[in-house]
């Protein structure tokens, strides 16, 4: 049995372990211990395939030109001015266009649907790790947002959804509580599960399947006759890696002069005492601001702030998420908050398409890197996909336009 390197711990390599581990020995190296609260443990837990529009969009880019110079707005960019980051923004605007995204949807739908599939299949077995099927509420509070959604709406349903354009009291009955709109969508083809339930359940499920953990950052990764890892106060040999890094495997990528452009998108979220009010997910669109009912209480995220390297807070940020909460969902907005602001960093590349495949000149070495805010809905497809590579199977899917070379 060959044996297998996995650098990333987060809910992609987490799901490239588990498939990985039905033909290979499977070592999972990650800098944090299980336990940490990561970038997949604080996320909104949405698997969207009502998200079909890549990062890099016509739309986007418009949306966060206009947000980008107030700072409690949803959308702003951390130290523009960095080399780096002005080389993924220029690389950014390339693709912000209608044949781009076009081009890209329907890879994403396909890459959604199969990976809520999974999620369901291995819920089966997972009772405290349950999948819940409320679909996911974009509401507006504006009419041009409301029309841009609903001509949006139909654009899904072309592309076999299940979506509702639903009035303003449709909203507040759906969601479940009284929310300021004045009408929205309802994708009820989208599912949302507990983050920190489905990692417990799959750290249990890489106990059980023999893959070994080892904690510490990654110092030096050599390719030789074999490859070997250095991390921490180990030094690991297998005869292939794969690198889940989240948004460090643009830096990882560089020790095997491989140009990977990834910008780190920082967001945050809280969880408030679970007043038993919010029934379905829901995003406030102007605001950006996201509200999901978790296991432990309802999880209230937003921000994107584009290029940032680190974790700290930002307290304009989360004013703007508070804010949106009291504008729109003034019933929840005074609930207590259970823990600390978390914040994380989405691993973003230039196109808004993940990177997942082989290295031309090692195969030996695979991406699974890059899913921006759909690291959790995309988890499981990328373990499915890097396993049929490992096999030496070629991909179900086609997946020729993720090729983690395509920026050389």
């Amino acid at each position: 049995m060959k044996e297998l390197l996995v650098v990333g711990g987060g809910i992609v390599g987490r799901c490239v372990a588990r498939q990985a581990s039905q033909t290979h020995k499977v070592t999972l190296i990650d800098a944090e211990p299980p336990e940490h609260k990561g970038c997949s443990w604080g996320n909104s837990g949405y698997l969207v395939p009502s998200h079909f529009v890549p990062l890099a969009s016509p739309g986007m880019l418009w949306a966060g030109f206009r947000m980008l110079f107030n700072r409690e707005s949803p959308f702003g960019m951390h130290r523009p001015w960095d080399p780096d980051t002005l080389r993924w923004l220029l690389r950014y605007l390339r693709f912000c266009n209608a044949r781009h995204t076009r081009d890209s949807q329907d890879l994403i739908l396909t890459l959604n649907l199969r990976s809520q599939s999974l999620y369901r299949e291995w819920a089966a077995d997972w009772p405290t790790a349950p999948v819940s099927e409320r679909g996911l509420i974009l509401a507006c509070e504006q009419w041009d947002t409301l029309d841009h959604e609903t001509k949006g709406a139909e654009t899904a349903r072309g592309m076999g959804l299940d979506v509702d354009a639903i009035s303003p009291e449709e909203v507040s009955a759906r969601v479940g509580t009284n929310v300021s709109s004045i009408g929205g969508v309802h994708y009820k083809c989208d599912s949302h599960l507990t983050p920190g339930d489905i990692l417990a359940a799959l750290d249990a499920d890489l106990t059980a399947r023999g893959v070994h953990r080892v904690t510490g950052s990654v110092r030096e990764i050599q390719l030789g006759d074999s490859v070997r890892v250095n991390a921490g106060n180990d030094t690991l040999g297998g005869d292939q890696l794969v690198i889940a890094a989240g948004a460090t495997s643009g830096q990882l990528a560089r020790m095997l002069d491989v140009r990977l452009p990834m910008a780190g998108g920082k967001g945050y979220s809280m969880v408030i005492e679970d007043t038993g009010l919010v029934t379905t997910p829901l995003i406030m669109l102007e605001g950006r601001m996201a509200l999901t009912p978790l296991s432990n209480g309802i999880r209230v995220a937003g921000t994107m702030e584009l290029g940032a390297t680190d974790l700290s807070i930002n307290p304009h940020r989360l004013a703007g998420i508070e804010q949106t909460l009291r504008r729109t969902v003034p019933g929840i907005a005074g609930a207590s908050r259970i823990g600390e602001v978390w914040s994380g960093l989405r691993p973003c590349s230039p196109d808004g398409l993940p990177y997942i495949g082989a290295l031309t000149r090692d195969p030996r070495v695979i991406f699974a890197t890059g899913h921006a805010m759909m690291g959790m809905s995309l988890g499981p497809i990328t373990g499915e996909l890097v396993a049929q590579i490992l096999r030496g199977d070629r991909p179900e899917l086609a997946i020729s336009r993720l090729n983690p070379e395509r920026f050389q």
